[in-house]
């Protein structure tokens, strides 16, 4: 299944990638460089700083919402 990715950078420096599948669904994961960071945040409150993929809802309505 092909998927569309949008690299996500805050102040120039990549933090994640939003995938979103030709079905709809959607996931998140931030990179390990910025959960190695000092200058880590979470880019929502309901994204936690994790290694794990974030998907479902929490991310289309976050994501979807601000880059669709």
């Amino acid at each position: 299944m092909m998927k569309d990715v949008l690299h996500v950078a805050m102040n120039g420096e990549l933090i994640g990638q939003w995938f979103k599948s030709r079905d709809g669904h959607t996931e998140f994961h931030y990179e390990d460089s910025w959960l190695d960071s000092p200058r880590r945040r979470m880019l929502s409150l309901s994204l936690l700083l994790t290694q794990k993929v974030h998907r479902g809802a929490v991310v289309y309505n976050f994501l979807n919402y601000r880059w669709a």
